[in-house]
């Protein structure tokens, strides 16, 4: 995200909606940490990394079609 400047705020708020999920896939299986995990991670790296960061239109257009779901 930091790379490609995309702010980690956006992905909170994804991983919030996919944690709402009716679906949980177990930690164990998946080859990514559960939401919590992921959330806590991001807000680590917020409050402990200085980055630049633009907008993506077409990133935010994904995102808010994916609310509407």
């Amino acid at each position: 995200m930091m790379h490609n400047k995309v702010h980690p705020r956006g992905m909170i708020n994804l991983f919030r909606r996919l944690k709402d999920e009716k679906y949980v896939v177990p930690e164990f299986l998946s080859t990514h940490p559960i939401t919590d995990g992921r959330i806590q991670t991001i807000n680590r790296v917020i409050k402990e990394s200085q980055f630049l960061y633009r907008d993506y239109p077409k990133l935010k257009q994904s995102f808010e079609l994916l609310k509407k779901q």
